[in-house]
């Protein structure tokens, strides 16, 4: 097995592993790109994890610059660690001609994890929302060559993490954090999503920002379903078209 087949395997399971949903979006896509999406969506997936494994702040802000500086290396000195993840991500990079500072702000947006308190307001979340969220989606659409300043692509990335954040709810405050400010209603952020994603609604949208969009859907009519209880066990289980729906998404149906 080469050294190329190993990294990719790496960042595929730990996509398959830890971000399914959008493991299942890359499969809609030609298996000679799919690499370049497993790597970003690992580079995402170790950034977002920080606060989980840190012990303190401080160990928090060095572990993102730790990736800051791969970052760095691979752009000013075509420098690249050895770790599946970045090694995976310099191919993407180098391929696609992907721009630093998506990178760089996704790595930025993950500081406020680290700060241990809430969102403050609805403005504030759907902010962590786009920040954190959707330079991945435009990078992504660099990758299976979509337009990644397209006007549905935004709020359809915030309606997407928006209804994260609702699902990974009693993870979060199992570990004694909340995103979500105190007293906020469930149904608010539900809301927020499904509104931004009826007014982003295009007909002449890729297929990635389509199929982000009825993965999105489908939670959030399950959330209304169980009455905004997002600690209901059912919310786990995935919707049951969901196969029947992503194929007609990613056939412009």
């Amino acid at each position: 097995m080469t050294d190329d087949v190993k990294k990719s395997e790496e960042c595929q399971r730990l996509v398959r592993t830890h971000d399914p949903d959008r493991f299942l979006i890359s499969l809609y896509f030609p298996s000679e790109i799919r690499p370049y999406l497993w790597a970003l969506y690992a580079f995402n997936y170790e950034i977002a994890k920080t606060r989980e494994i840190v012990t303190d702040t401080t160990i928090g802000l060095i572990r993102l610059q730790w990736w800051r500086d791969a970052i760095e290396g691979m752009y000013e000195r075509n420098a690249v660690l050895e770790h599946d993840v970045v090694e995976g991500m310099a191919e993407a990079m180098w391929r696609f001609n992907l721009p630093r500072e998506f990178l760089d702000h996704m790595i930025y947006a993950r500081e406020f994890d680290l700060e241990d308190r809430s969102a403050g307001s609805l403005e504030g979340l759907c902010n962590y929302a786009d920040f954190t969220h959707t330079p991945l989606l435009r990078l992504s659409a660099m990758v299976v060559g979509e337009n990644p300043d397209h006007p549905a692509l935004q709020p359809v990335a915030m309606a997407y993490a928006l209804t994260g954040l609702l699902r990974a709810r009693p993870f979060h405050q199992a570990q004694g954090w909340d995103l979500i400010p105190e007293g906020m209603p469930v149904s608010a952020i539900r809301e927020k999503a499904a509104d931004l994603l009826r007014q982003s609604a295009s007909r002449d949208e890729g297929k990635l920002v389509r199929l982000h969009r009825v993965i999105s859907e489908q939670y959030l009519n399950k959330i209304k379903r169980l009455g905004d209880n997002v600690t209901d066990a059912r919310l786990g289980v995935p919707p049951v078209f969901r196969p029947f729906k992503l194929w007609a998404a990613a056939r412009g149906k």
